[in-house]
């Protein structure tokens, strides 16, 4: 058998092992294009598969809401479980969830999205990428929780009266406010393009590695560290810690290293005896390996994110020939032969990507992001 049709057998079995996609049981199926408006009820299951193509919109009361294919209208969720793994997309595209669970395995690339409301529950395994955030339960209801597992690129970003955890990748563009009764838990790779702001003094941070920010930095809530390694913030602007502010009260190792001011952190507030300035340098790196190399197996690939050329690092004798790389639905969207130390990534679109390469003995396959 052809050595490039093995090969894409081999991919195909190992990518639909790794999506899980299992759009089943369904009581209404979107094959094709469809511009119809589709409300989801107790009992529904209403599938999109890989062919469907929904502009329509969906308000969903419960039942399931299983996504394949490409939806851009707008979603509502008052409840039941929506299932992505497929494309949300446009312009002026938004997801508002109030209440029951969201999934996400695919691609999101919209205006915003918001979860505001009680017994919301959010994980993200695949790519988000919105203008905004904001997560609120607005009432003493169940507090709304959103994990994130895979990559989350956004403008701004609110959470309060929340459980928000990072524990991969969160990119923000603008500024970063954890409010009112607000809970972060950060264990992986956050860089914040504008200011960060604990806005009250019973946000609760927790961070195990350093983030990046951009902009200013303001604490008026508790601010705590890991207890067998560093974390905290960098600042390249003004960092200040309010009369309300805590930071490292628990004899944890938190770091606040502030770059606008010569003199350092503004202090109004109590700091922990552990508390350093501009001495760690723990910056997490994420398991789609943001912003750093990332090994597979006898090989490395770099930067991740990528803009325009996908740099190859050989650390032992591996020979890829020929390399796949694939959209977060599957989708083959560039293949070629590797001749230099690069490939071009000019032709791809902002976005989740796999790479697969082969050589005589062995199929590898690694995620990165185009931005």
């Amino acid at each position: 058998m052809n050595p490039i049709k093995s090969f894409l057998i081999l991919f195909v079995l190992f990518s639909l092992k790794g999506y899980n996609q299992n759009c089943t049981s369904c009581t209404n199926t979107i094959n094709g294009a469809s511009s119809q408006n589709i409300t989801v009820n107790n009992g529904d299951v209403l599938c999109i598969s890989s062919t469907g193509n929904l502009s329509g919109n969906i308000i969903q009361n419960g039942g399931v809401v299983c996504n394949e294919g490409i939806i851009s209208g707008y979603i509502t969720i008052s409840g039941g479980t929506f299932n992505n793994y497929g494309n949300i997309s446009g312009s002026s595209q938004y997801i508002n969830h109030d209440k029951g669970v969201f999934v996400n395995y695919g691609e999101i690339d919209n205006l915003s999205f918001s979860a505001v409301g009680s017994g919301i529950t959010v994980n993200n395994h695949g790519m988000l990428k919105t203008g905004y955030i904001d997560l609120d339960s607005m009432s003493n209801g169940t507090r709304p929780i959103f994990n994130n597992y895979g990559t989350i690129i956004s403008g701004n970003f609110t959470t309060e009266r929340s459980d928000f955890s990072n524990h991969d990748s969160v990119t923000l563009s603008g500024n970063f406010i954890v409010g009112v009764l607000g809970y972060f838990l950060n264990d992986g790779f956050l860089t914040i393009g504008g200011n960060c702001n604990f806005s009250a003094a019973d946000a609760y941070i927790q961070t195990n590695c350093v983030a990046q920010v951009s902009g200013n930095f303001t604490n008026n809530g508790t601010v705590n560290g890991p207890h067998n390694s560093c974390g905290g913030f960098y600042v390249n602007g003004f960092a200040s810690n309010s009369s309300t502010g805590k930071i490292g009260m628990d004899n944890s190792f938190i770091d606040i290293c502030e770059q606008g001011n010569s003199t350092g952190l503004s202090n109004a507030g109590a700091l922990g005896q552990n508390m350093t300035q501009c001495s760690c340098s723990n910056v997490c790196n994420s398991t789609t390996g943001i912003n750093k190399k990332t090994p597979l197996h006898t090989l490395n690939i770099y930067p991740n994110p990528v803009t325009t050329k996908l740099f190859f690092e050989q650390t032992s004798n591996f020979e890829p020939t020929n390399y796949f790389i694939y959209n977060s639905m599957g989708k083959l969207v560039q293949t070629g032969i590797i001749l230099s130390e690069y490939i071009s990534t000019n032709d791809l679109k902002p976005g989740a990507y796999y790479i697969a390469l082969s050589d005589s003995k062995n199929l590898y396959r690694l995620k990165f992001i185009k931005i």
